[in-house]
């Protein structure tokens, strides 16, 4: 017998990867606030997978998609895992954990045959949506015609027809058909009420309750409802706030780590910053001694990607032009905005740099 297989969840704690999109506790689906990482998971593993489903592989194979991910790290490795952690900003992975299953830095090339198999798990752990659907179905089909199994023993059994040569006839019918001492149900029964095992009784107080609802008054029959859903502090047409926004102390308190082709270049605090052109001109101070900055190049624009709680918009583009100013001002609101939850501390936000 092979390891046991983890699940997606698992997949994502043993590669360090601290992903976004719960509610609840409970995962939706998963967002990266890194593009390389979201690079990697939506489209190069979510490619494994469709050829993992289209094509007729061993499952077992311990060098499943060996050259494929060779590939993939090849690009995606270094950015992701960078080979100097304590010089590179690394906010896009959770902090090592020995009761946990990243218990040290992945490293890339040094780690490259965990990550690897790693990678391989999760491409074996997904799971697609149509079989969720079919599974899903299937269950509610058989809650629905199979609720009870004590109404089928009361059913009739077929009988063979009557009619034609090798019609049976009375005096030869087998063992099992003489030892059936079951009654037919009565022809004047409801069927439904077999299938469902409702009983007389049960239908009299189902009656009674109906009768009983339609006796009281509309308004609080409406508000034991809305009581039992826990809706009763919410008015028609408007929503209820369930966090404070963070304000001011969320701005000042925000950082931005940017990249280039999914390099990482350093990172910038927010605390005192004005203007865009204060912004860009700390972009342009933090990114000294890159190699576009040594060859002359200024920064051209800083594209900020804001996660899922902050903000509808997937990014905010801050250009160096006349417009700069106003899209700095709508960054701002965002974070001002954005709802402050229990226990958050300094906001870390990515961002890509052009030159």
């Amino acid at each position: 017998m092979g390891k046991p297989r983890r699940g997606v969840n698992e997949c994502f704690e043993a590669l360090g990867w601290r992903h976004f999109g719960k509610d609840e506790g409970v995962i939706k689906r998963p967002k990266f606030n890194f593009k390389p990482l979201n690079d990697l998971y939506k489209t190069e593993i979510g490619n494994l997978f469709t050829k993992l489903s289209a094509s007729a592989v061993d499952r077992n194979d311990p060098k499943l998609f060996d050259k494929e991910l060779d590939k993939i790290l090849e690009k995606l490795g270094p950015p992701i895992w960078p080979n100097k952690p304590a010089n590179v900003q690394r906010t896009h992975l959770r902090d090592p954990d020995p009761e946990t299953l990243y218990r040290k830095h992945l490293i890339y090339p040094r780690d490259k045959q965990t990550i690897k198999e790693h990678l391989r798990q999760l491409v074996l752990a997904k799971k697609s949506r149509g079989t969720a659907a079919a599974t899903a179905n299937i269950d509610r089909s058989a809650l629905r015609n199979g609720a009870s199994d004590e109404p089928a023993r009361g059913r009739a059994r077929p009988k063979a027809a009557t009619k034609g040569p090798l019609a049976p006839q009375p005096d030869s019918q087998s063992e099992e058909d003489d030892s059936d001492d079951e009654p037919e149900p009565t022809p004047n029964i409801n069927k439904s009420v077999l299938r469902s095992g409702t009983s007389a009784e049960k239908t009299k107080e189902a009656a009674q309750k109906k009768r009983q609802r339609q006796e009281e008054p509309d308004v609080p029959r409406k508000r034991q409802r809305a009581e039992q859903k826990g809706q009763a502090s919410q008015a028609k047409g408007k929503q209820t706030q369930v966090y404070p926004t963070g304000g001011t102390d969320a701005f000042e308190q925000t950082r931005i780590n940017f990249f280039n082709n999914h390099t990482p270049l350093g990172s910038v605090a927010l605390r005192g910053c004005d203007s865009a052109a204060q912004l860009l001109e700390r972009v342009e101070d933090a990114t000294n001694g890159s190699a576009q900055r040594e060859a002359g190049a200024e920064v051209a624009y800083l594209k900020i990607y804001l996660s899922e709680d902050m903000s509808t918009e997937p990014w905010v583009r801050i250009d160096n032009n006349r417009h700069r100013e106003g899209k700095f001002q709508h960054l701002r609101s965002i974070i001002r905005d954005a709802p402050l939850f229990p226990g958050a501390h300094e906001a870390l936000l990515e961002a890509e740099v052009g030159f």
